[in-house]
């Protein structure tokens, strides 16, 4: 019988409200848990940002001291993964799984295109200091997570009416909506990856 990726949709995990929105992992863990019972043909997939992940999260800790950005994206995956197939158990297909976690911030993407973020959040002129904090880091995804130089802080700092979130009003979904996922993939290596390990289960 050829295995499928599930069709449930996008789902908000942990609980809304607390820094990162989510207090801790046990509430991820179960959440997934459950998800992954409700259709035991569907595959399970996260996106959450490294940046105010809570002390708790299996792999945290060892990833912050991995000399790489790759191999520290790996520990936090592989550590989710282990703690994850430990709790459903042995009959468990690990492949259902697929953590991802955006390095650093979401808002990296934010980056991809300095003029084009620039004007949809109300100011033309500051796309130059937006293109120059990518061609410091060298890359999107690489402006780090330092609590005044993250993705979203420096976004807030330069543009004070920066709207966080997913309603209609937030900034981040119209401009990843404008710029397209192409433009994003392009921009954004780690998150490519990901990408193609979804499109992957077509092939499954």
């Amino acid at each position: 019988m050829p295995r499928r990726a599930s069709t449930q949709g996008a789902r908000l995990l942990g609980e809304p409200g607390h820094k990162g929105g989510i207090r801790s992992f046990q509430v991820v863990e179960r959440d997934l848990s459950s998800l992954l019972k409700q259709d035991t043909e569907g595959y399970v997939t996260t996106l959450f940002d490294r940046y105010g992940l809570p002390h708790d999260w299996p792999g945290l800790t060892e990833s912050k001291k991995k000399g790489t950005r790759d191999q520290a994206l790996d520990a936090l995956r592989d550590a989710m993964a282990d703690r994850v197939i430990k709790l459903m158990g042995p009959d468990f297909r690990a492949e259902r799984f697929l953590p991802y976690i955006q390095f650093h911030e979401i808002e990296a993407f934010l980056f991809v295109e300095p003029t084009e973020t620039a004007r949809l959040l109300g100011d033309p002129r500051k796309a130059e200091q937006l293109q120059k904090a990518v061609d410091e880091c060298c890359e999107c995804e690489a402006v780090n997570d330092n609590a005044n130089t993250a993705p979203s802080k420096r976004i807030e700092a330069l543009f004070p009416t920066y709207k966080k979130g997913k309603g209609v009003n937030a900034h981040l979904p119209r401009v990843c909506q404008t710029l397209g996922l192409t433009a994003l993939r392009e921009a954004c290596p780690l998150f490519n990856g990901w990408i193609e390990r979804l499109e992957s289960l077509v092939s499954i």
